[in-house]
């Protein structure tokens, strides 16, 4: 084992660790809390290998003065890469504060040991806490060896379920969420957007909005229009009001949510080899390979949104040139460089703080609600300014996760197994965050200034699982494989990073392409997989599986059906098997009855919060798969509430039985997208077993289902 990367950045026990005078150890990460329970594994961490009471440990919200940069909290990365650190640098910690105190009490090191935080002896009464051991000395101490940690077989919490710190305070609606901040001098900002993307203001007049009462600025700068005003309902109303007195442009596109999946493949584009999960960096053309085998698919994936519960919200105060920043963004580290370059300040005259908001699991409009509340802030020095977007403005202007397009194709042998396979993924570019670049920014506002910064140029991602590949190399034992990325330009709508980037429709699509072939062999699904597979920590996840959902597989298309999706994650974190039994009526309409879900996520921190993890992923998948896709054509987009963009209810959720494979000794494997990929592939081939209908074109919605049957 080497030293966290994030801690061989920071490599000091002070810029992770603070022993406070109220006896509470304060843990820091440049990791976000979205909901994922992340505070309380990293608490357990820190507090197993100190050897104190969880309850001694607060792990504090991440802001950019005194926490580690850790950039981006993505990826499924948090616990591999600020636990890590965490335990690394509490066991160093740890030894560092015994040898102290042997030197303290007098006593030899081996007659010592730890309990809730007070250094007590085996052969003598003495003792002495960590925070007295502490006091008056600086912890600004490099970490320059790899720490020993505690033996999984000696662990008190880890491996334990816990409560939820911060619990209490959801349950009693005390936490406050960042649409809940209240500063004494808040002010309330709106903006009035664009009617869309590449509209230009033609004609407005303010007039008749500034006399509104309330108004304390109102502020135009090129197509953007803010207001600043006393109460929210005020601003809303100046909004509204200058709207009706305001007209754009429009700029026709040629593409609708109907002929998009035609336009992925027939557009301006470029192809890359992927070989081992990482694209080679060497476009490709298509037309000197043949990639079709004797048994072919196309499947289809929407543009979808966030669809956070609540819109975007941030506060931004301006003061002696400074920017103060409150946002939920999942990155506030870039974010602090991006506003520096679009407000045109040093970067150290911006302070981000974050504050928790609806789970978002990607690039939602935080970021860019961050911006608008500095962009007014500055209007009225010395106050705080809350700009809080409405559902219309999440649902247009957030980035969606971009449409794709998979098509596969393989051969079998005689024996049933694979001989060729090949898989292509048409799609955008599935990462545009706000990133530094000169002369360039990707917050939403900075588009329509009077001087605007062009977007960066879109992420390729060639990297190991990135973006548009991400999953698309099966981890199943293929002996010819061709895996092909196409990057697509000219798309019609803002995308960047939603859960799971590309996984989420490649595993699709490999799992529904896998019982295809297990059908044309005439094979039982799970069987075919486990012929594929050689990896024993994913044969078991599958056979466990089975055995939990009482696996039997038959197809009399009875309206019942069972299917199965696997993967892991990135083919290196979280391994996962979903099982799904589910009815098809004679309409189409889905019914999911019960969902079985194992999962091998290594060595487990926190049981509860793990199952939590991989539970809410599948009722997200679940809902993206059934239900959500953006709908717009040349003119507007029309997904811009929740009757026209519908969200799984708890009505629709299935009794979900969830089982964890705990490898106490192998290292803890990124479990929060886990589910996603698998839950499509299994609720897909589920249908196919229900009514012989296979269905591969998300959502499978009444009429989706409807198209495939005619297909078929």
């Amino acid at each position: 084992m080497k030293l966290a990367n994030s801690l061989q950045k920071h490599p000091y026990i002070s810029q992770w660790l603070k022993f406070n005078s109220d006896l509470k150890l304060e843990v820091k990460t440049g990791k976000v809390e979205l909901g994922q329970k992340l505070t309380t594994s990293l608490a357990m961490i820190a507090a197993e290998e100190l050897d104190l009471n969880i309850n001694q440990v607060v792990v504090n919200f991440a802001n950019t003065n005194e926490s580690p940069d850790e950039q981006f909290t993505v990826g499924s990365n948090s616990i591999e890469e600020s636990g890590l650190a965490i335990q690394q640098v509490s066991a160093f910690t740890r030894k560092y504060f015994l040898d102290l105190a042997s030197k303290r009490l007098n006593l030899n090191i081996e007659d010592l040991y730890v309990k809730n935080g007070v250094v007590m002896s085996f052969n003598s009464p003495s003792e002495i806490n960590y925070w007295n051991l502490a006091k008056g000395k600086s912890l600004y101490i490099k970490i320059d060896e790899i720490p020993k940690t505690k033996e999984p077989s000696n662990y008190n919490i880890v491996g334990k379920n816990s409560k939820d710190l911060l619990i209490k305070k959801i349950v009693k609606g005390k936490l406050i969420f960042v649409q809940d901040l209240d500063f004494k001098d808040m002010l309330y900002g709106a903006i009035f957007r664009p009617s869309g993307y590449k509209s230009q203001l033609t004609q407005t007049n303010i007039e008749k909005a500034k006399l509104l009462s309330g108004i304390v600025e109102l502020k135009i700068d090129g197509n953007f229009i803010g207001v600043v005003a006393e109460t929210e309902r005020q601003a809303f109303k100046a909004i509204e009001l200058i709207r009706a007195n305001s007209s754009w442009s429009k700029n026709k596109i040629n593409i609708n949510s109907k002929n998009i999946y035609t336009k992925l493949k027939s557009n301006k584009n470029q192809s890359y080899y992927v070989k081992d999960g990482s694209a080679i960096n060497n476009p490709i053309d298509l037309n000197d390979y043949n990639l079709k085998h004797s048994i072919q698919s196309t499947y289809l994936r929407p543009y979808q949104m966030h669809a956070s519960i609540g819109p975007s919200a941030a506060v931004a105060k301006y003061e002696n040139g400074k920017y103060f920043v409150w946002t939920n963004s999942q990155g506030i580290y870039p974010l602090k460089i991006a506003l520096s370059e679009a407000i045109g300040t040093p970067k150290n005259n911006i302070k981000i703080y974050h504050i928790p908001g609806p789970g978002s699991y990607g690039h939602n409009g935080a970021d860019d609600a961050a911006f608008d509340a500095c962009l007014l802030a500055r209007k009225v020095e010395g106050k705080h300014v809350k700009v809080q977007w409405k559902r219309e403005d999440e649902n247009l202007w957030e980035p969606y996760g971009p449409a794709m397009r998979m098509e596969l194709s393989a051969t079998l042998e005689k024996d049933g197994k694979i001989k060729n396979w090949s898989h292509q993924t048409y799609s955008d570019a599935h990462s545009a965050r706000p990133r530094f670049k000169e002369g360039h920014s990707n917050l939403l506002a900075s588009w329509d200034l009077k001087k605007p910064l062009p977007p960066l140029p879109k992420q390729k991602m060639f990297g190991f699982h990135g973006g548009v590949h991400r999953n698309a190399d099966p981890i199943y034992n293929i002996p010819n494989k061709t895996i092909i990325k196409t990057t697509v330009d000219d798309l019609p709508l803002r995308v960047s990073a939603l859960r799971t980037l590309g996984a989420y429709a490649n595993v699709f699509a490999i799992e529904s392409f896998m019982d295809e072939l297990a059908y044309c062999s005439n094979q039982d699904p799970i069987s075919f997989r486990l012929k594929h597979l050689d990896n024993k920590r994913a044969r078991s996840v599958i056979e466990k599986a089975a055995e939990i959902s009482n696996w039997n597989y038959k197809t009399d298309y009875n309206g019942s059906g069972k299917g199965i999706g696997f993967a892991q994650y990135k083919n290196i974190k979280c391994f996962a098997a979903v099982i799904v039994d589910l009815e098809v009526d004679d309409f189409g309409n889905i019914k999911l009855k019960e969902a079985t879900i194992v999962a091998d996520a290594g060595k487990i921190i926190d049981p509860k919060g793990l199952i939590s993890q991989l539970e809410g992923g599948f009722i997200q998948s679940a809902s993206w798969t059934m239900l959500e896709e953006v709908k717009f054509d040349e003119n507007e987009i029309y997904s811009t509430d929740w009757d026209k963009y519908p969200i799984l209810s708890f009505k629709d959720i299935p009794k979900i039985e969830t089982f964890l494979i705990d490898r106490p000794y192998e290292l803890s494997l990124g479990s929060g997208e886990a589910t996603q990929g698998p839950t499509a592939g299994a609720i897909g081939n589920a249908i196919f077993n229900a009514i012989g209908v296979r269905a591969k074109k998300i959502p499978f919605t009444i009429e989706n289902i409807r198209e495939a049957a005619a297909d078929n």
